[in-house]
């Protein structure tokens, strides 16, 4: 009886749509806000951002600050406290364009007012370093410590990042690849901060100096890791293919299981996210945009690259760009130099059955570039924890 209580009470608080993934910031100054009925535009965001770009809000919903890995907004969207300098991204070079997935933000476990800011520099070298953010400073608007301030964790990356959550869904590991070779670096957060030094992996999929554009993202389960490559060199390993990755999330060790093969193969596939069940995966191509769908239970690569659905319309002259599930359980899709998402309303649905909507969101004047927020592994709304601390109990 106590638990079926619990339970009871804990739908009310999901019901409210507060999440870490609350505000949006994105594009040329497009900006979301997830309401109860749904996403809603905002026009007060400052970020132009051709591709990728971060976001955080608080537990309650409350944004606190956003960024595109050189540079950082704080909530009364005003340059945050100490984050001018800030390496990452093109390094104030406007010539060296945005990186694909140019920061991430992170939260310290039992730490509410920090966060881990992991910034991508780009070009060619790459390289990942990260910055603390403490929210107490500046009243409240948080500001960068400058005592871990551009502090450098790999020397040469490519332009992506993930993140995944350990067993205990508090700890994180924040994922990154280095280049030229396969070794992948994971990088622990707990409460006791971040442990600057990596587990790495030889995940069996070598990179080249060339690598550079695409995405990485981590199932909701924890287990996988999709990559998608952008760039098509003849040098790559199997360079029109769409990889996963088995991670361990308990050891932070990851490696190569297989490739997805795309019947189109000159599109350039950029845009990546598993459904929230892990049951199926979307890419998006960069120039055409079509939005593909792949079904990954068998676990073969021959099936589920025959499992192939086109269930997003293309169109041309803006092309495509990244994927991300919202705080709604839905998929939202980048429609480059657009005024509008597209939208998968039921991802954990194969085919048709998925619910794309070309013209989902209105971002009400602003446009979308090809990248969009990215978040760790949050609880999406409607989820239902249970805890069994009362089993046995009356």
């Amino acid at each position: 009886m106590k638990k079926l209580l619990a339970i009871l009470l804990f739908l009310p608080l999901m019901s409210l749509g507060q999440s870490a993934a609350d505000w949006w910031y994105f594009g040329v100054n497009a900006g979301l806000h997830f309401t109860p009925t749904g996403p809603v535009a905002v026009l007060d965001g400052q970020l132009n951002s051709t591709q990728g770009c971060s976001a955080i809000s608080d537990e309650f919903g409350n944004l606190l600050f956003y960024s595109k890995g050189d540079f950082i907004w704080d909530a009364s969207h005003n340059p945050m406290l100490n984050s001018a300098g800030l390496i990452g991204n093109a390094n104030g070079n406007p010539a060296a364009g945005d990186a694909s997935q140019n920061s991430y933000i992170v939260p310290r476990p039992d730490h509410p007012s920090e966060y881990y800011h992991f910034q991508v520099r780009r070009p060619e070298g790459g390289g990942l370093f990260y910055s603390k953010i403490d929210m107490s400073l500046n009243g409240g608007l948080g500001g960068v410590v400058l005592t871990e301030k551009n502090i450098p964790l790999i020397d040469s990356t490519t332009e992506m990042i993930a993140c995944l959550r350990k067993p205990n869904n508090i700890d994180f590991w924040v994922v990154a690849l280095r280049k030229p070779g396969d070794t992948a670096y994971a990088f622990e957060i707990t409460s006791a901060g971040l442990n600057t030094t990596p587990v790495l992996s030889n995940t069996g999929l070598p990179l080249i100096a060339g690598d550079a554009v695409g995405q990485l993202k981590g199932s909701q389960q924890n287990d996988k890791i999709a990559m998608t490559m952008y760039w098509a060199l003849i040098e790559q390993t199997n360079p029109f293919q769409v990889h996963i990755f088995d991670f361990d999330n308990a050891t932070g060790q990851m490696t190569y299981d297989y490739g997805i093969t795309p019947s189109l193969q000159d599109t350039f596939n950029y845009g990546v996210e598993f459904s929230p069940n892990g049951n199926f995966l979307y890419v998006q191509s960069w120039i055409l945009s079509d939005l593909r769908q792949y079904d990954l239970t068998s676990g073969d690569p021959v099936a589920v690259s025959a499992s192939e659905q086109m269930v997003g319309i293309g169109y041309t002259g803006t092309g495509g760009g990244a994927l991300q599930l919202g705080p709604d359980g839905k998929i939202y899709v980048a429609r480059g130099a657009a005024a509008l998402l597209a939208c998968v309303n039921f991802p954990n649905d194969p085919g048709p059955l998925c619910g794309y909507d070309h013209d989902a969101v209105n971002l009400a004047g602003p446009t979308s570039g090809r990248g969009l927020p990215q978040f760790f592994p949050f609880f999406i709304d409607g989820d239902v924890a249970v805890f069994d601390k009362c089993l046995g109990d009356t």
